[in-house]
């Protein structure tokens, strides 16, 4: 359901004034929706099978290092990944 509510924000936001229901209803969200969950659900399943769940240090690296969440001089800002966060509707841990 939060990853429903938070596609159904993310169309919201995107189509501004000319969002209807009726014209999200035409898009097939749910069917999206739920096709995105399952895919990632596999995807986990596979990774961890395989051994090839990364560690939390290296998440957190690779997040450190990501260019997207970095200031003027190259620093990691929390500030930054946590607006990213807040915009798409996602949680630290789901990220």
């Amino acid at each position: 359901l939060r990853a429903l509510h938070g596609e159904m924000e993310n169309i919201r936001r995107l189509m501004g004034d000319n969002y209807t229901p009726e014209a999200v209803k035409s898009m097939n969200v749910e069917g999206y929706v739920l096709q995105n969950l399952i895919g990632r659900r596999l995807l986990q399943l596979e990774s961890a099978d395989l051994g090839l769940m990364p560690g939390d240090v290296d998440v957190v690296r690779r997040i450190r290092s990501n260019h997207s969440f970095q200031d003027s001089k190259g620093n990691f800002d929390k500030a930054i990944f946590e607006a990213m966060l807040r915009n798409t509707n996602m949680t630290e841990k789901h990220y």
